[in-house]
């Protein structure tokens, strides 16, 4: 059967069975040679892959592995960027000093990464709760959660997972997995939830509109009502 860039129509889906779901590789790690092996199998099935693996994917009521395919790879990714980008903000301030003549900035404020990362990771799980959260009822207000919160869960668990092989890239990294990230959302959303492209794109969008919006929202007021928390004062912080 011919799969076009989002996969078979719902014609074609609902004409074939959807039992004999199995789970991914990291669901059967000793098969498939270990963690570190079944990770990159079923990374690189959900990047290159999707509309196989999604409407393959068995529907577990179990949430423990796919949270761990979700978290572990992302602190990993956090980790290898935040220290890229702290050794290229080194090399730029050194090639800086060298140029201009002037001191580089003191080393010290970037230790203050340390315990923001430990903050961050801490507040990672609940946040992507949260994230699960606002997306099912999204696709429930268009009609296209057919399987649950748990088939919600699983499916951004492992495209979000699998995306940390490349978010961890300064500068490009982010972008790419935004974009690639976005089509890979609407794949799963729909094969999992054996919903319609539609329904599921019209989650996603709106998914990644509402916090940009907001967020947009919020630095406006904060700007146009005297600037944001930190700004202002005697004196300026040092940037690192």
């Amino acid at each position: 059967m011919h799969e076009g860039p989002f996969g078979p129509t719902p014609h074609q889906r609902d004409a074939e069975p959807a039992e004999g779901r199995a789970g991914p590789p990291w669901e059967s790690a000793r098969e498939a040679g270990g963690y570190v092996a079944a990770y990159f199998k079923t990374a690189g099935a959900v990047l290159f892959r999707p509309q196989t693996t999604f409407r393959a994917m068995g529907l577990s009521p179990s949430l423990n592995l796919p949270l761990l395919y979700w978290f572990l790879p992302t602190l990993v990714s956090t980790v290898v960027s935040t220290a890229l980008f702290s050794a290229l903000g080194r090399m730029f301030r050194a090639a800086l000093s060298s140029i201009s003549g002037l001191p580089m900035a003191s080393e010290a404020a970037s230790t203050a990464t340390t315990p923001g990362l430990l903050c961050m990771a801490a507040g990672f799980i609940p946040m992507f709760f949260l994230m699960v959260a606002y997306y099912h009822v999204l696709l429930r207000v268009f009609g296209g959660a057919r399987r649950g919160f748990v088939g919600t869960f699983r499916a951004l668990a492992y495209v979000n997972g699998s995306l940390a092989t490349i978010s961890w890239a300064p500068c490009i990294g982010p972008m790419i997995a935004l974009v690639w990230g976005a089509y890979l959302e609407v794949i799963a959303l729909r094969d999992v939830h054996e919903t319609t492209t539609a329904r599921a794109a019209a989650a996603v969008i709106l998914g990644i509109l509402g916090p940009l919006t907001l967020f947009v929202v919020i630095l406006v007021y904060a700007l146009v009502s005297g600037g944001l928390p930190g700004m202002a004062g005697p004196a300026p912080i040092p940037m690192v």
